[in-house]
């Protein structure tokens, strides 16, 4: 678990940050993934009664995964009851959905990792992908590699492995999508000495990008991106943060779906300390990129922005 970083007395930055454009909040459920499906613009949204803010058992039961066209708005499925923290991964119009099964104390983790599949966007089949009681699992996220996918997984138990700032996240190697081998979590468990959440895995040209929560004094929550190699060794990006909170995040896109008038005045003035949980997706020359606006509270928003180029130029972009 060694980090190193970019900075250093003789250090320059070439490049420049990158310029993300913000939209402002386009739904107000949670943790999510836009998809391109059949050229499409597709969001998987986690839903939860009143407006994420949800801990009883009744409503846990309630929660579930949304699909929504995002050029209409429409909501085309919903499927994954009883489960929450989706996130999405598609290959050949095939979709692979993961959500954890919400069956722990307190708040929606669970020992349970459902993964949810289909062609069509319409049926899902479902299936336990992995289960352990020990452990308390929260979000995931799955890539693909040269040598098959690798999954991540957030995890608050086994406090052995947790560490002492709540969750860390773990890796695991699968060819099949079926039998997991997780590279050994004393070595390759993100760093335990830094704060994380929120995160997602993405591989391109050798790296796989990293992308979690920093706790800043405020506390204030930004999103900043790491790259390793071998899951030991982590380079944190010259440019981050990747996303902090700004004035654009007060405002609501204009193809925003499900936000009441309510809904729109508490926008306008609400205590936004974290810029979490991002996913994102090419699609028409751009990237589409999703994430959570909001406090760590309780309040919170779905929002979006882009970028002008390629994922891979996005991604690199942060690393001289």
């Amino acid at each position: 678990m060694k980090e190193s970083n970019l900075n250093g007395r003789y250090a320059k930055m070439n490049k420049g940050y990158p310029v993300l454009k913000k939209k402002g909040a386009v739904s107000p459920y949670g943790e999510m993934t836009p998809f391109v499906f059949h050229g499409k613009l597709m969001r998987l949204e986690s839903y939860a009664p009143e407006h994420c803010s949800v801990y009883t058992p009744e409503d846990k039961k309630s929660a579930c995964a949304l699909i929504r066209d995002v050029e209409s708005g429409q909501i085309i499925s919903r499927f994954g009851h009883g489960s929450y923290f989706f996130d999405a991964y598609v290959e050949n119009d095939h979709v692979y959905v993961f959500g954890t099964l919400s069956n722990a104390p307190g708040w929606f983790g669970g020992d349970t990792v459902m993964l949810f599949e289909s062609d069509d966007l319409i049926h899902w089949s479902e299936r336990v992908f992995w289960h352990n009681k020990r452990y308390r699992i929260f979000n995931h996220s799955l890539t693909k590699d040269d040598d098959g996918y690798v999954f991540m997984m957030e995890i608050s138990h086994p406090k052995r492995l947790a560490g002492r700032h709540v969750f860390t996240f773990l890796f695991a190697k699968t060819k099949d999508l079926i039998h997991l081998k997780f590279y050994n979590p004393r070595k390759t468990a993100y760093p335990m000495n830094r704060y994380g959440g929120g995160p997602k895995l993405h591989y391109v040209n050798g790296w796989y990008y990293f992308l979690s929560l920093e706790m800043l004094p405020g506390p204030i929550y930004a999103t900043y991106i790491v790259r390793t190699k071998d899951f030991e060794h982590w380079v944190f990006g010259k440019y981050n943060p990747f996303l902090i909170a700004s004035n654009e995040d007060f405002t609501v896109s204009d193809d925003a779906a499900d936000i009441t008038d309510e809904m729109r005045e508490e926008i306008k003035t609400m205590y936004n300390s974290n810029e979490s949980d991002p996913d994102f997706c090419e699609y028409n020359g751009k990237v589409i990129i999703d994430y959570m606006s909001g406090n760590q509270l309780g309040q919170c928003f779905i929002c979006e922005a882009e970028y002008d180029g390629t994922l891979r130029e996005l991604l690199e972009n942060f690393f001289d």
